[in-house]
């Protein structure tokens, strides 16, 4: 059956509750789905449904970063480094407003 052409509307009523046929239409428009059009009716296979998933997979961010600083201690730097960015911004604004 991971093989056999299958009408939209019938995949999603077999296997797939959180996908649309509305949603595999987008995802073969994204590149990520092959299909299988027959006059107005499209098809495609639950392998092929299977190979989409495993390309929307998105890695966890805890596993992108890298380095020895903890989320919260990269996020609180570049939060401290961005305030003071528009602290510095702010005194030059005033100081050209005052002259």
């Amino acid at each position: 059956m991971a093989d056999k052409p299958q009408t939209e509307p019938t995949l999603s009523e077999i296997d797939l509750d959180a996908i649309s046929p509305a949603s595999l239409r987008a995802e073969f428009r994204r590149g990520r789905l092959e299909m299988e059009r027959v006059g107005r009716t499209d098809f495609t296979t639950l392998r092929a449904i299977n190979e989409m998933r495993k390309k929307c997979t998105v890695p966890s961010p805890v596993q992108e970063r890298s380095g020895n600083a903890t989320p919260s201690e990269s996020d609180a730097e570049q939060a401290l480094h961005a305030a003071r960015l528009r602290l510095a911004r702010a005194k030059q604004h005033a100081k050209a407003k005052g002259r």
